[in-house]
């Protein structure tokens, strides 16, 4: 019984981490948020699975490659800064991106990421309208 108090309150602290990440990420870059939780929309997964710390299944692995590409390509986010919203290094979003690069290349994926720019840049535009 032991364990699983210990387990527990593992857990907690995770989630409160990762709460923190998500807090952080709204607050140092609205955009790159908003086009994380598109993403995590769009693949069945909330924006706390996207940043957590471990690598998670290969779904949402992708899910968040497609995310640091989508920062990185359409929002013009450099690679390091894309990383550490994220919790990455610069290497693994120069990593995600080509892994994307490649993935487009498929006319079914490529048409789904197609979606998730316009949805992410019509968004990003609303914003900067809404706020001039």
């Amino acid at each position: 019984m032991a364990e699983a108090s210990a387990d527990k309150g593992r857990v907690v602290c995770f989630k409160r981490r990762q709460g923190r990440r998500v807090t952080r990420l709204h607050a140092e870059d609205p955009a790159v948020a908003a086009a994380a939780e598109a993403v995590a929309t769009a693949c069945g997964f909330s924006l706390e699975q996207l940043v957590q710390p471990n690598r998670g299944a290969a779904a949402l692995a992708l899910a968040r490659q497609v995310a640091m590409y989508l920062a990185h390509t359409l929002l013009g986010r450099q690679m390091g800064d894309v990383g550490t919203l994220f919790g990455r290094d610069r290497t693994t979003v120069a990593h995600a991106c080509a892994v994307i690069e490649d993935r487009r290349e498929q006319a079914g994926f490529d048409e789904w990421v197609g979606h998730l720019e316009a949805l992410v840049g019509g968004e990003v535009e609303e914003r900067d309208r809404v706020a001039s």
